[in-house]
């Protein structure tokens, strides 16, 4: 490898590892060094057991002086929803402007509407045998 693609991949390292102190530090999350997933950098990184993009999340969010944590973990939180109901997941620039999303009082209606259903099935599973 050449000295200097060797010299740019840590200058591109250490710019991703400062970007994740200060998301860290602005959001309250612990940093630790070598959270980045399957140690490549600049892509995933784990803060205190959620996991952010760079681009997207990390990057975004300091380069743009934001740490709302109760915005942040509501928007982690509906991408996990959204994600189990099949729906179209806003990334976090969409999500801190305001795009179009489910209220909480929505979500959890189709959460225990789903709940239920998944009963109803372990019922009829129970009295009919698996080939329901």
């Amino acid at each position: 490898m050449e000295k200097d693609t060797i010299k740019l991949k840590k200058v591109f390292a250490d710019t991703c590892e400062k970007y994740l102190q200060v998301f860290c530090k602005n959001y309250g999350f612990q940093y630790e060094p070598d959270s980045w997933v399957a140690g490549d950098v600049g892509t995933i990184a784990c803060a205190s057991d959620y996991f952010f993009d760079f681009c997207d999340v990390i990057k975004y969010c300091v380069d743009n002086d934001l740490n709302d944590y109760d915005e942040l973990i509501s928007w982690y939180d509906y991408t996990l929803f959204a994600h189990e109901c099949g729906m179209s997941i806003p990334n976090f620039k969409s999500w801190h402007m305001g795009c179009p999303r489910m209220k909480k009082e929505e979500q959890d209606r189709i959460i225990e509407t789903r709940k239920l259903l998944d009963e109803l099935i372990e019922k009829a599973k129970e009295n009919y045998g698996n080939s329901f």
